[in-house]
């Protein structure tokens, strides 16, 4: 049964002293992990073709100012010269933070779209960390067109097999707090070449709170 509590209104006070001993754990783990991160890059491209995507980059959001959409292009433009090409050998980790430092204005970053309790507001910054354990380098290939942010995975050794991920019970609902909550169970499933489905295992359950009412009023006994 998935549960969530109300969100708590923490102070200014309290958000940045949350930040500062994040940050401070951050680093700590950089120091610890330090010849664990992947940090080499390659301009040729690893063999083979792992994965595609690519994702539109100016989209009409509800109540959501248009120059948010052209600063995120900004910050795109620059976070991507510091992971396109990077190497992510067996046992590596990505780090989205160690690779591109803190996302601050003096590095020429502008405020984007951030979601902050619960709701967006207009921010700075942004956490990734990917572990490779297999025993194939990985490339990543990442780069900001004129209509969509393109990425690509190469790997160093022809693939055999495919994984896809998909979501299982789903469900929103009200909470008794007053606000809505969105849940679901993410699942990897394993195909060979041929595509027959070799294995599916969870891989993790999710619960936040939604920024909007996702029911919309029953207005059938209205009248006219």
């Amino acid at each position: 049964m998935f549960e969530i509590i109300k969100p708590i209104k923490r102070s200014y006070i309290r958000l940045r002293l949350g930040r500062l001993y994040y940050g401070m754990l951050r680093k700590i783990l950089w120091v610890r992990m330090n010849e664990r991160f992947a940090s080499n890059y390659q301009q040729e491209r690893l063999p083979f073709s792992y994965f595609l995507h690519k994702t539109i980059l100016l989209r009409k959001l509800k109540n959501v100012d248009m120059w948010l959409q052209h600063n995120k292009i900004i910050n795109l433009k620059i976070a991507t010269q510091k992971l396109n090409g990077i190497l992510i050998r067996p046992g590596e980790i990505f780090s989205y933070w160690k690779l591109i430092g803190r996302t601050s204005k003096n590095k020429g970053f502008v405020e984007g779209m951030v979601l902050k309790n619960g709701a967006f507001c207009a921010g700075v910054g942004g956490d990734l960390m990917i572990q490779n354990n297999t025993q194939d380098t990985y490339q990543l290939l990442v780069s900001v067109g004129d209509e969509y942010l393109e990425g690509e995975w190469r790997i160093s050794s022809k693939p055999k097999y495919t994984f896809h991920v998909i979501e299982k019970n789903h469900e929103m609902k009200g909470e008794y707090w007053g606000g809505y909550s969105r849940h679901n169970e993410l699942y990897q499933q394993k195909f060979d070449l041929k595509g027959s489905m070799i294995d599916e295992r969870l891989l993790i359950k999710n619960s936040a709170i939604m920024m909007y009412s996702p029911f919309l009023e029953d207005t059938s006994n209205q009248t006219k």
